[in-house]
């Protein structure tokens, strides 16, 4: 096949047939370049006496550009890289300024106030150290929580009931809720699968356990049919789903589904509590490629 009939179009290289002479002669050399900027030099020589030939000279020509595509596009994947690693470390930083941080201050305030009591009436005591433990122990919850998330192999080595499984116990500890976990094996999913789903339900928890005033919450993981689908409930005091779209809570939890290709449902109200439901349908094929595009 001639050369013309294989390479792509766009290609603005402009050469002549290489010289003939010696081998030495006969070396072809082409500049490796993002844009104006030269990054490299791909050089070839001529086996022997033989001179490369003209379509030759346009396929190293090819070469060189590919090469300069690539090492652009790896620039590209490592700079969108680095801007996911931040925008991670500021969601961090904001879940400890809005979690932890805020309950120790309350504990710090909270201790105060109890010595302060102390030397009136150590009688009434014990309000505030049942307060200062609650804190305390939710705090931690939520820093386990944020360890298991930064920890690299957490969500690479661990199957999703499992990491789900830890999350529930956690919490249910540290808000002293009942929160009850019936989740069946599914089959492996990327790392970005079960990152976003064990947020979606970190989300949903922490909401129902903080601001809902849920003493019962259940969660539910199946799978059937190629679909995983995830459940939680609470029994709460429920809101308004349509009112609330300026809340960040709700608004992670829909991005992350449509990060992912999920169906999100979310039905609530104050006589029912509320209910989030998350379907997602993925064939083996699909997980196979997620694995691989993971690694």
């Amino acid at each position: 096949h001639h050369f013309d009939d294989l390479l792509p179009r766009s290609l603005s290289w402009q050469h002549s047939d290489p010289p003939p002479g010696t081998a030495e002669d006969a070396t072809v050399s082409e500049p490796i370049a993002i844009g104006t900027i030269a990054i490299g030099e791909l050089i070839a020589r001529p086996i022997a006496e033989h001179d490369f030939t003209a379509d030759e000279v346009r396929y190293l020509a090819l070469t060189a550009e590919h090469l300069a595509g690539l090492i652009h596009r790896l620039e590209l994947v490592a700079l969108v890289a680095d801007t996911a690693i931040e925008a991670e470390r500021q969601r961090i930083a904001m879940d400890l300024h809005d979690s932890v941080t805020q309950r120790m201050y309350s504990v710090s305030f909270l201790a105060d106030a109890a010595a302060h009591q102390a030397r009136l009436d150590p009688t009434d005591l014990a309000e505030s150290v049942d307060r200062i433990r609650e804190l305390v122990l939710s705090s931690l919850a939520d820093l386990r929580a944020l360890l298991v998330e930064l920890s690299p192999k957490a969500f690479a080595e661990n199957a999703l009931p499992a990491l789900l499984t830890q999350l529930v116990e956690s919490l249910a500890s540290a808000y002293e809720a009942d929160i009850a976990i019936d989740s069946e094996p599914v089959p492996p999913m990327s790392t970005s699968v079960k990152t976003a789903l064990y947020r979606i339900t970190q989300e949903t928890l922490s909401n129902a356990c903080r601001h809902s005033q849920a003493n019962q919450i259940t969660v539910s993981l199946t799978h059937f049919h190629d679909t995983t689908t995830l459940v939680i409930h609470d029994n709460g005091t429920g809101f308004d789903p349509t009112a609330m779209t300026n809340g960040s809570g709700l608004h992670n939890i829909r991005t992350r589904a449509q990060q992912i290709s999920a169906d999100l449902d979310i039905t609530s109200s104050p006589a029912t509590g509320t209910t989030i439901a998350l379907r997602r349908t993925g064939s083996a094929q699909e997980i196979r490629h997620q694995e691989g595009a993971s690694t």
